[in-house]
């Protein structure tokens, strides 16, 4: 694994070594940040299900403003502490957030503060139920601001095309892998 481009390109980041989280593929990066590098300057990004945090850490140095990583398993968090060490980067960092907490939850908390982010990147165990419910939350929750996207990465041929009241806006697959986007369509 290892940073795509902006100012951390090329650093190595630390691979998982528990099986309980899945890399997005550099394929699947690339492509995904290809599509968006010119909305990535100045957000405030949310790395839902964060795993290794290499999504968020490919934000921050695109230049994403804040990036919020959010992840509840002990071995992720201590990862992306190690990821965020390989690029220089403190944990301490008042443009980093990183949040060990249960994503659906804290989900709740976040309509509380008033954070709104521009870009969210959910990815969590494919054969989980947690899409639906944490995406129910985001399509009823202020969180996703107007004209944000919500990029969802996932292994399902018939995942929906809306949800509550975010809509699908396109989708791409690489191999098993699809990335759904979605915006709200009041």
């Amino acid at each position: 694994m290892r940073i795509i481009a902006g100012r951390f390109k090329r650093r190595l980041l630390v691979s998982p070594k528990h099986t309980t989280v899945r890399p997005t593929s550099d394929r699947v990066k690339e492509s995904y940040f290809r599509m968006v590098q010119n909305q990535i300057v100045g957000v405030n990004f949310l790395d839902l299900c964060a795993g290794s945090g290499a999504i968020g850490l490919e934000a921050f140095s695109r230049g994403a403003e804040q990036v919020f990583f959010l992840e509840n398993d002990y071995r992720s968090v201590r990862l992306i502490k190690d990821n965020l060490k390989k690029c220089g980067v403190s944990a301490d960092n008042h443009r980093i957030k990183l949040l060990p907490v249960d994503a659906q939850r804290y989900l709740n908390d976040f309509d509380s503060t008033q954070i709104q982010f521009q870009m969210i990147y959910f990815d969590p165990p494919y054969d989980s139920d947690f899409y639906f419910k944490c995406l129910n939350r985001v399509s009823t929750s202020h969180i996703l601001v107007d004209q944000g996207i919500i990029c969802v990465e996932h292994d399902q041929n018939n995942f929906p095309t809306q949800i509550g009241d975010l809509k699908q806006i396109k989708q791409k697959k690489y191999g098993n892998t699809r990335l759904s986007f979605f915006r709200m369509g009041k």
